[in-house]
């Protein structure tokens, strides 16, 4: 009786996976289908067909990629505030970015009530300063010091401000890169090179420093961004392409390439 219970288990099981895989065919176009089955990995295979089918509950099967396959189907997605609102955890976070990186206004960043949420909205969102409407304002608004004082010398482009960086010892090369135009300063030991260089190539529109970031997600991001060319991702092989396929994608969602 349990063998049998069993059996038209596994049968209903293969039998609704078979029609979810022949549904989702129909609902995809046929280069989407082609671009996704050519993915490097099952996660990458997962976040292509999540992107396309708009499908968030997807994503859940990514594990620790979960964050990133979340703001890859967000920024594919219809979005306003009341529907930021209705999401929860991570989603609701990853769907107030997308909106201040549509809208170019970091001030969405205050839908997030969550006191740490909203700083790391701001983190994010100064990654691309020099494509917001950023000013004084926001900036001052910024509660971790590092990042206030960096924003702060970008926007006036003063490296005297970057003196005030006490706290987050790691900033003061980025902020000190970023304005002097440097890249010495993202070698420093203590600092993130990947972010520095990310930072130090939009503010100089240098495009050459992106090959030099040894990120999967930052160095075709920052390519992208800089050489607005989707031939880009042809450049590179493997899990790289797949990811500089999926990151021009939501960037060109995001308004940020044409």
């Amino acid at each position: 009786m349990n063998k049998l219970i069993l059996f038209f288990f596994l049968l209903v099981l293969i039998i609704t996976t078979l029609l979810f895989y022949f549904l989702n065919q129909r609902v995809l176009k046929e280069e989407n289908i082609k671009m996704c089955d050519s993915m490097t990995s099952q996660n990458l295979r997962i976040m292509c067909y999540s992107f396309f089918l708009k499908d968030l509950n997807k994503c859940m099967l990514t594990g620790a990629s979960y964050p990133f396959c979340v703001d890859f189907v967000i920024s594919n997605m219809e979005i306003n505030e009341t529907f930021c609102k209705n999401l929860e955890g991570y989603p609701r976070f990853s769907c107030v970015l997308a909106l201040a990186l549509k809208h170019k206004n970091p001030n969405d960043c205050y839908f997030l009530n969550e006191y740490e949420n909203r700083q790391n909205c701001y983190f994010y969102v100064s990654r691309y300063i020099n494509f917001l409407n950023i000013n004084e304002d926001f900036c001052k608004d910024i509660k971790e010091e590092s990042l206030r004082f960096t924003c702060l010398a970008m926007l006036k482009n003063d490296d005297k401000i970057c003196e005030n960086i006490t706290l987050e010892y790691f900033e003061k090369p980025i902020c000190y890169a970023v304005i002097r135009k440097e890249k010495s300063y993202c070698f420093d030991s203590l600092t993130d090179k990947n972010t520095c260089l990310f930072k130090l190539a939009l503010q100089t529109k240098n495009h050459t420093l992106c090959y030099e970031i040894d990120s999967e997600i930052l160095k075709p991001e920052c390519l992208i961004l800089l050489r607005n060319d989707e031939k880009i991702c042809e450049e590179m092989s493997g899990s790289w392409r797949d990811y500089c396929e999926l990151n021009y994608l939501r960037l060109e969602r995001l308004g940020f390439v044409k």
